[in-house]
């Protein structure tokens, strides 16, 4: 594996990471975020669309991460020669494949830590999928997906749709031949495809879907199906460690007389401390499950 490469290459104490574009769906001005890593405060804009690379030289990282799709850049950083590895998490597989690279580039102990965390999305998947798989696909729930703005969706090959599929819904925009992450769509599409349910990544799309008139008439709209998905120390619904909890979510979510036994604050509060070494208390838990931005 590239991480191993790099480990014999040099001696990994400082790491810069860049997650490019997507700086909006990161919950770095929330308590949890800065309770977790007080650090992250002190950081200059971390999580900036473009790389600054005269900043990034002075910095002086042992590697860079970057995600995958980023061959210009990474070119351009290996011309220095600073290190590079890819991750890419746009499925499930995809993510654990990646937090077991950034295990084994950190260290042993980092190591086992993503092995740990790897069982526990397992079983997460496996817990939930032992009851949706009974779901005929005519019962299934029509799910719409909120990313950038009301008509902006995640379609095929992304990991909304991953863990819609899961979680024992349909994602609209997938079945109607959407592909990739934050495609835009028309108000047509979203009204003749009818959600059973809509998640919004981000709150103030869920109170401009609830104040267009336009949305009055979709199903989730008449039926008071419409979320706001849960934010910690990212979205839990796009690219992130939480996404081992976003599956459980979406179940409950769906299903809840189907998964009465899940207690997502409970699960929040175990998680945390297993993989964040951080102990959540009441206005994490507000923050984290009912996000306002």
């Amino acid at each position: 594996m590239e991480a191993f490469k790099i480990l014999h290459r040099v001696h990994i104490n400082k790491v810069e990471t860049f997650n490019l574009g997507h700086s909006s769906s990161l919950s770095i001005d929330n308590n949890t975020a800065a309770g977790i890593t007080p650090k992250i405060k002190t950081v200059s804009s971390p999580f900036d669309k473009e790389v600054n690379i005269e900043e990034l030289i002075k910095s002086k990282p042992d590697v860079v991460v970057l995600w995958s799709g980023k061959e210009a850049l990474q070119k351009k950083i290996e011309q220095l020669n600073i290190p590079v590895v890819i991750i890419s998490y746009d499925t499930p597989e995809e993510l654990k494949k990646s937090v077991t690279l950034m295990g084994n580039l950190l260290g042993e102990e980092e190591t086992k830590k993503a092995s740990q965390f790897c069982s526990y999305y397992d079983s997460n998947i496996k817990r939930i999928t032992e009851k949706t798989s009974s779901i005929s696909d005519n019962d299934k729930l029509k799910v719409y997906y909120s990313a950038d703005s009301p008509l902006s969706t995640d379609g095929n090959n992304s990991i909304v749709t991953s863990w819609i599929e899961i979680a024992g819904g349909i994602n609209t925009a997938a079945q109607n031949g959407v592909k990739g992450m934050s495609q835009t769509v028309s108000m047509e599409n979203v009204v003749q495809w009818n959600p059973d349910v809509i998640i919004v990544r981000d709150a103030p799309n869920k109170d401009a879907i609830l104040k267009d008139e336009r949305f009055k008439d979709i199903n989730a709209v008449k039926n008071n199906k419409v979320y706001i998905n849960p934010k910690g120390v990212n979205v839990w619904c796009a690219r992130s460690g939480d996404n081992a909890l976003q599956v459980l979510w979406a179940a409950k979510t769906l299903y809840p007389d189907m998964f009465t036994d899940i207690d997502m604050n409970k699960e929040v509060e175990e998680f945390y401390k297993a993989y964040y070494n951080y102990n959540v208390n009441s206005e994490d838990l507000e923050d984290i499950m009912n996000p306002k931005k």
